[in-house]
């Protein structure tokens, strides 16, 4: 297998595994490619950044164990556009109007101003972080996906809509979104019917 092949990987499935397990997975796409490495320590914790970027991936390892991996679009000049599957059929075109639209009310918003604004899922495991630091901004495309081990906390759920918390209905489709109730599920339907799958 070439490493040019696209990286179709179930990269959940890969959180908290051993440095060493990463590495022997990931041989079949990295064996050619130039990683940059930096390592960081406290006096809790050490973290070890990869980064492929010809591949578009970069890998953090928190005390030897896979903690996130991001994922890059053509956006970012020192990356390479990622090819290979996404979770929850995200693409990488998607605008953060998309996302918004595919998953509803987010968890976290951040920043703005001066920084690219992101939006966290942490019950799904996913941040988006896009190139736009303004938040009227509909149409800015994604710079950076961030995947993370999900939280599966019922307590993080929000409505996707009002962003109450402990919303009771999932999208009987996708599964992914939560609401609080018809009226909710009605606008939800209009928004999401588009990005449900």
């Amino acid at each position: 297998m070439e490493n040019k092949d696209k990286i179709n990987l179930k990269w959940f499935d890969f959180m908290r595994l051993p440095y060493g397990e990463i590495q022997i997975i990931l041989q079949p796409y990295i064996c050619n490619v130039e990683k940059e490495e930096k390592k960081f320590a406290n006096e809790k914790e050490e973290f070890i950044y990869e980064s492929f970027s010809k591949l578009g991936i970069s890998l953090c390892f928190k005390d030897q164990l896979l903690f996130s991996v991001y994922i890059y679009a053509d956006l970012n000049k020192k990356f390479k556009r990622f090819e290979g599957n996404l979770p929850y059929n995200v693409n990488l075109t998607m605008t953060n109007q998309a996302v918004f639209s595919k998953f509803g009310e987010p968890n976290q918003k951040t920043g703005g101003k001066m920084v690219p604004i992101a939006i966290s899922y942490d019950n799904l495991g996913i941040e988006f972080t896009f190139i736009t630091n303004n938040w009227n901004d509909y149409q800015s495309p994604i710079s950076f996906i961030c995947l993370f081990e999900p939280e599966n906390n019922p307590e993080k759920f929000i409505c996707a809509i009002c962003a109450k918390k402990k919303p009771t209905y999932f999208c009987e489709k996708c599964k992914l979104v939560k609401y609080c109730g018809e009226e909710c599920q009605k606008i939800l339907l209009k928004i999401h019917k588009d990005y449900c799958s």
